[in-house]
């Protein structure tokens, strides 16, 4: 069995030019910081109604502390800081005297303690932080660096002004956060956050000038497209409005008061949108009353359901994140925080000092030319080219020899009326790459009007698989009624989409590929990796396997819990057995957890219970030869819950113990829970060599006090083509028995290795988490669970 190794890179003669550490954080670390001490008093603040105060609404508890400074104002020196520790306390400089307990609006307050602050006293970490964070705030508000430029404020970050100098669809600004954080051995840092805002290359005055309101719309339509608040509201709409003149910058972030209105004028001719294009949009800034803005001052700020994250401009290589980085730390060392200094490293903090993995990935089984099984071998060192190698061997069997592990299918290939003339030559053509891959399983091809009609013919002859050409061009906006849609929310069997226009063209439907393949060579690979990877997904939905890792897993049950809808009142779960014993054979197995509450996360610990146990059940009854004694659970966030009351992982211990009374898992049995957060909270690790670049695929990093949480890469080198990858921060939970840390990461990894539908690369996320969040947006809109959920 393969264990962990230390972190290694590859060996070459490059010598790194500069001085950064060879592996860092997106951090620098404070120098002195047991200077970092403030005197502060805190109250507590309460509903006077006695209901408590949702954790996400704690900034009223804010709000009443500043209206109650402002008439008290002279008996409190200093603008100073309010800093909200929990959900009814807060901290302010000692040396304001407000009433040592009042009422005001819906609010009882009542002063607490009077305390110094200590950098090395974990309860006073989030006052420290919280003071840090508003001083670097005051001090991003009026300074200015020549290297990042005028700032503008969003939130608790800050983004760079745009460059209007160029006619571009979007407008990409650079986003900059700062975090204080606390590291291994009370090492305080500044987190350094870099990511992109996005802008509308247009302003809402365009649109009304070239009569294209609809397209803004459209797009205000989007952003609030299958979400809700916790008031079961559209969410807010957020616009850039530029007020500023030759003098002065004048920029705010407001919200649309009513988008109603801009969506009715989408309705008017274009003539009477022309004669509006000189008027003004209602906003409403934060915390403000709402005011009228001139359309001409006002852009939409894009959302990824607009630009999807394709947009080149959003994406920030390492190197850019590194030197914006550096230039931050520049503007930001030794601002005055409230009296005291806050003085920075010179480097970025070095890794080394930290423990670390290095997971290198399993040998795996795959079809071979003469039908039977072979072996691409892991590889010996954690190197980039290795990793790649091994990568395109599996992949290379997989698209010649087929999948794994193969069960029954009757698939139906299913064209609209009209392109019939497509419907013989591709179920030919399909049909032809099923067989080169030795298998034997043959498409039926059928004409249908409109999705009833297709669902009456699935039904009557019992398919069990569909691929189906979409009547829809892929340049279509997406649209509610979409035939995709229909499909995926009628059709109870596992289902692949492509667009017509991604199909074969018609000009070639009676000619051979030889001449085709001679004459369009880019678009005849094109077409022909298109179907490769639809007919995969499609297998792959099907419950086949493409490969199998050839080498023991540590837990032999893996379970993916992830949350999602518009109300956050969809769960999922898949449920992963065999790990331990994967030449016998993988199964997986998808399935909703039922919620009868309105809101699902936290999952009420009842719903959660049953809806595993259900799952557990069934494994159970399918499995000839089950085996549960090792379960390992990746959370998608964290396990929730109500402060001490109850939590998520109730839950699984419940089910435990159940599973336990009933016999099927012993005294001796571990379980263990995986928090993962996939934003890492903004953490990102680096590797400098001659330039700086992303670090391997299965580095780990463990930076903290508590040594179960962790920094876990599984995109970056060699994979990631572009862009800085993005770590999962994990937390280990021990659930029954005592766990140890290098399996459970050592199985994460591994699993997030088992691309069953991306086979030349790894996952994000472990494959069972993967095909939980999928099914979890899946079901949010309404889509039947069918098959596993990709």
């Amino acid at each position: 069995m393969r264990g962990a190794t230390a972190i290694a890179h590859e060996t070459n003669t490059i010598t790194r030019s500069s001085d950064l550490p060879e592996f860092f954080l997106n951090c620098y670390a404070i120098s002195h910081p047991s200077r970092l001490a403030w005197s502060v008093r805190t109250y507590d603040v309460v509903r006077k109604d006695g209901q408590r105060q949702p954790h996400k609404d704690r900034g009223k508890i804010r709000d009443v502390i500043w209206k109650l400074r402002k008439q008290h104002a002279s008996r409190c020196r200093g603008f100073g800081f309010v800093i909200d520790i929990g959900e009814r306390i807060v901290a302010v400089p000692a040396n304001w005297d407000l009433p040592s307990s009042v009422q005001i609006d819906d609010f009882e307050v009542t002063r607490k303690e009077d305390f110094i602050t200590n950098a090395f006293e974990p309860r006073d970490n989030p006052i420290v932080a919280g003071i840090i964070r508003e001083a670097v705030k005051n001090h991003l508000k009026k300074n200015q660096s020549e290297e990042l430029g005028i700032l503008w404020q969003d939130f608790n970050q800050f983004c760079q002004m745009p460059n209007n100098g160029e006619e571009k669809d979007y407008l990409s600004c650079r986003r900059f956060g700062i975090a204080a954080k606390v590291l291994r051995g009370n090492q305080w840092v500044l987190e350094l956050l870099i990511s992109t805002a996005t802008l509308d290359g247009k302003s809402f005055a365009d649109y009304y000038r070239q009569g294209e309101v609809g397209v803004l719309a459209d797009m205000i339509e989007a952003k609030r497209a299958n979400q809700r608040t916790r008031q079961n509201r559209p969410p807010e709409v957020r616009v850039w409005r530029d007020q500023s003149t030759a003098y002065r910058i004048d920029i705010s972030v407001p919200n649309l008061y009513d988008p109603e209105v801009l969506l009715g004028h989408a309705t008017l001719s274009h003539q009477e949108q022309i004669s509006l294009a000189n008027g003004s949009v209602r906003c409403r800034p934060f915390n403000g009353s709402a005011v009228d803005a001139s359309l001409n001052e006002v852009r939409l700020v894009l959302d990824t359901q607009i630009t999807q994250e394709e947009h080149s401009d959003t994406i920030i290589e390492p190197e850019e994140r590194e030197s914006l980085a550096r230039q931050l730390r520049n503007l930001i060392n030794g601002i005055d925080a409230y009296g005291n200094v806050i003085h920075l490293a010179d480097t970025p903090v070095d890794v080394s000092v930290f423990p670390a993995l290095s997971i290198p990935p399993p040998a795996v089984r795959v079809k071979s030319e003469d039908g039977r099984e072979t072996i691409v071998a892991a590889p010996e060192t954690v190197q980039g080219y290795k990793l790649k190698e091994r990568a395109r061997k599996r992949e290379e069997h997989i698209r010649r020899y087929g999948f794994l592990q193969q069960r029954p299918i009757n698939p139906l290939l299913a064209l609209p009326k009209h392109l019939k003339d497509r419907a013989r030559r591709m179920k030919s053509d399909l049909n032809s790459l099923w067989k080169r891959q030795g298998i034997d399983f043959e498409f039926e091809y059928f004409l249908f009007n409109d999705v009833e009609h297709l669902r009456k013919k699935i039904e009557r002859d019992g398919h069990d698989a569909l691929f189906a050409v979409l009547p829809e061009g892929s340049r279509r906006a997406h649209r509610s009624d979409d035939t995709h849609e229909k499909i995926k929310q009628r059709i109870e069997i596992p289902s692949q989409c492509i667009q017509y226009n991604n199909t074969l063209p018609e000009t070639w439907v009676n000619k051979s590929l030889r001449e085709f393949r001679a004459v369009e060579p880019r678009l005849f690979r094109r077409i022909q990796q298109r179907y490769e990877l639809c007919l995969s997904n499609l297998l792959v939905k099907h419950n086949w396997v493409p490969f199998a890792p050839e080498e023991a897993f540590h837990y032999n049950v893996h379970i993916g819990l992830d949350v999602g809808g518009q109300h956050n009142n969809t769960a999922m779960a898949c449920l992963g057995h065999g790990l331990q014993r994967p030449i016998d054979g993988l199964f997986f197995r998808p399935e909703e957890i039922p919620i009868d509450v309105q809101q699902a996360e936290p999952i009420p610990t009842d719903c959660l219970y049953q809806g595993l146990l259900n799952l557990f059940e069934y494994a159970h009854a399918e499995l000839p030869s089950f085996d549960f004694e090792r379960a390992l659970f990746f959370r998608d966030g964290q396990l929730l819950g109500n402060g001490d009351e109850w939590n998520e992982q109730d839950a699984l211990t419940q089910l435990h113990t159940e599973l336990r009374n009933r016999g099927w898992i012993s005294e001796d049995s571990v379980w263990t829970a995986v928090e993962i957060l996939k934003n890492a909270e903004g953490w990102r690790l680096l590797h400098s060599h001659e330039k700086v670049t992303n670090p391997l695929v299965g580095q780990c990093l463990f930076p903290f006090d508590d040594e179960n949480v962790g920094l876990v890469c599984t995109t970056g080198a060699p994979y990631l083509s572009q862009g800085t990858g993005c770590p999962l921060l994990i937390r280990i939970i021990n659930i029954y028995g005592r766990s140890e840390r290098s399996e459970v990461v050592r199985d994460l990894v591994w699993e997030a290795d088992m691309c069953f539908t991306k086979t030349d690369m790894g996952l994000r996320l472990p494959w069972v988490l993967h095909v939980a969040d999928t099914g979890a947006l899946q079901r949010s809109r309404s889509y039947r669970v069918t098959g596993i959920t990709v």
